[in-house]
């Protein structure tokens, strides 16, 4: 994904199912290196974690097999699929012909018009609006995190471990994270392995989901995760 990222010049979110809970998940790779597998594209930016799968994990092997038409590595076992009206779409567009464009979301291909300029590589989610029998995009870009705001947010879950952080930088990073992903970075809930490793954090109104999901890896993992309210200061 990096490489691919270079090679077109901006970065990348893309589409497929984590090889090891079969979940879907999204890939980021940009230009400068930075990588990241996230659940959801989109505010708050939650990182996927499952098997061997970390918040800090730096690559990501498919087991899919990919085809050589297109630029991205769509699956050949993906399928096309059917679109109906005001149906949601949310994907990475694969392919452009023409006024059309291909948008895959992790399982599926589809074909329609695109409401906005797209190119190949670009993160969408929209709707399907059907117009004299042809269905049209009614899309808006998701733009990826920078590979400052997103080293931002890997720093907060370092600063809370305890490890020394350029503190300018990280002021820095962290403000611009703040401003990115529209969430208070100062003030979070903290998910907590029983080795007192944190291995996700969740926005100040969001207890409920952290311990939503505290108990979900517990459960997976077979071991105890807790959460607890965790404060990121900056010297002002």
């Amino acid at each position: 994904m990096r490489e691919l990222a270079l090679r077109l010049g901006h970065s990348l979110l893309f589409p497929t199912l984590c090889r090891h809970c079969s979940k879907p998940i999204w890939l980021f790779a940009n230009p400068d290196g930075g990588f990241a597998i996230f659940d959801e594209p989109g505010k708050p930016w939650p990182k996927h974690m499952c098997g061997l799968i970390e918040a800090t994990t730096s690559e990501y092997r498919s087991e899919h097999t990919f085809g050589t038409r297109r630029v991205l590595p769509v699956p050949t076992s993906s399928t096309e699929g059917v679109l109906s009206d005001q149906q949601r779409v949310q994907g990475t567009v694969v392919a452009t012909q023409g006024d059309r464009a291909e948008i895959f979301d992790g399982k599926s291909r589809y074909w329609a018009k695109p409401s906005i300029e797209v190119r190949v590589g670009q993160a969408v989610k929209g709707f399907i609006c059907y117009e004299n029998g042809v269905p049209h995009f009614i899309l808006s870009v998701v733009t990826p995190p920078n590979q400052e705001a997103l080293q931002a947010i890997e720093e907060a879950g370092l600063e809370a471990e305890g490890v020394e952080l350029d503190l300018e930088a990280h002021k820095q990073r962290m403000e611009l994270a703040q401003s990115f992903f529209g969430m208070n970075v100062r003030k979070v809930w903290g998910v907590f392995s029983n080795r007192n490793r944190l291995v996700r954090t969740y926005a100040h109104n969001c207890e409920a989901e952290a311990k939503q999901y505290a108990a979900q890896i517990g459960q997976e993992r077979k071991t105890t995760y807790f959460v607890q309210p965790l404060k990121i200061r900056l010297e002002e």
